[in-house]
């Protein structure tokens, strides 16, 4: 039996892309460094994020920075986005301070939605963008399933943590991916984070396809959250929920996946701002980082021309006071309310 690297007329190896596949958004976040095995956390400044990684910088000897390590980003009310993350550089600025590029390797449902409308919040529609070039929020593969059985066996691999898909576009391995899975009525959209494991041409295995790439992907998730949310979806379509491997079992074509991209984020894990009020987002953004033009913009947009009549709805007042709160702690507060007589956000 061939594999798909030995099968005659495969395409060349997957080239590497000449742009980054996500955008990049140059932001000071203070965020939290937490060490395998240390509670104690290392305060950083953040300086740029993309749906896939971050860069920050910390007062600590370079050698301190190596391997998994746990990222707190700040959140509305106090929570956080925590993430694991591995180091892929680490280099030291000067004595005591170390820059630092780590690759987000699993955070929970919930935390990412988060991330995703931070991301949004920091850089509605690619402002922050290089060269006035827009790179897409993240890069990423649909799959489209229209039989159930095969539905559920596909399922069982991400319950697993693996799953096998060939692709006509070249993909990086460890790339980093939103893999979206849809095709059974009644069922939503399933959409996740994804890692590109490994990857090698593959001929067609049908009359009238073209070659492509066999992808085998994992998962950005916990595990347990990931064999959790595979159960409870085969559940929902009468299927057993998974108990033994079905690794074996799957054609070592792989599935068909029709790439996608760039890939808008689901209305769910949208802001508010972000989906009703871009103008005020991107009033914040022209400003970012001095404190008095984000200040004469905020009091504008709370009081000024800028409010809405009637008062913010809820959701985007609370997030536009996360914003603010975000720039107090990366850029300090304006002359105006680092004054003791000023008057308070109302919280």
């Amino acid at each position: 039996m061939t594999t798909p690297s030995e099968q005659p007329n495969a395409p060349a190896a997957a080239p590497t892309p000449a742009r980054r596949t996500q955008r990049r958004i140059s932001v000071q976040i203070p965020i939290k460094v937490y060490r395998p095995g240390s509670k104690m956390p290392i305060t950083a400044m953040n300086h740029d994020i993309s749906w896939g990684g971050a860069q920050f910088v910390a007062t600590v000897p370079v050698a301190w920075m190596t391997g998994r390590l746990r990222l707190d980003f700040p959140w509305a009310g106090g929570q956080q986005i925590s993430i694991d993350a591995e180091v892929v550089r680490a280099q030291q600025l000067s004595e005591g301070v170390s820059q630092v590029a780590v690759r987000f390797v699993s955070l929970s449902p919930r935390c990412q939605v988060r991330l995703e409308k931070l991301l949004t919040m920091l850089d509605p529609g690619g402002q922050g963008s290089a060269d006035g070039v827009t790179e897409p929020l993240f890069q990423g593969i649909e799959l489209e399933i229209h039989d159930l059985p095969e539905m559920r066996e596909a399922l069982q691999q991400i319950a697993e943590g693996r799953l096998k898909l060939v692709v006509t576009e070249p993909y990086q391995a460890r790339q980093s991916l939103c893999l979206a899975i849809s095709g059974i009525p009644g069922l939503a959209t399933v959409k996740l984070r994804a890692r590109v494991l490994k990857v090698a041409p593959s001929t067609a295995s049908a009359p009238g396809q073209q070659s492509g790439y066999l992808l085998i992907l994992g998962f950005e998730h916990p595990p347990d959250s990931i064999k959790e949310f595979a159960n409870l979806l085969m559940a929902q379509l009468g299927g057993v929920a998974h108990t033994t491997s079905s690794e074996s079992a799957a054609p070592d074509t792989g599935r068909r996946a029709r790439v996608i991209g760039p890939l808008s984020p689901d209305p769910a894990t949208r802001s508010s701002l972000e989906v009703n009020h871009q103008d005020a987002l991107r009033s914040l953004s022209l400003c970012w980082g001095d404190p008095e033009a984000f200040d004469d913009v905020f009091k504008e947009l709370t009081f000024g021309s800028l409010s809405i009549p009637g008062g913010w709805p809820p959701e985007a007042w609370d997030e536009l006071g996360f914003l603010q709160d975000i720039h107090d702690l990366a850029y300090g507060l304006s002359s105006f309310r680092a004054s003791a007589f000023r008057p308070g956000r109302d919280r």
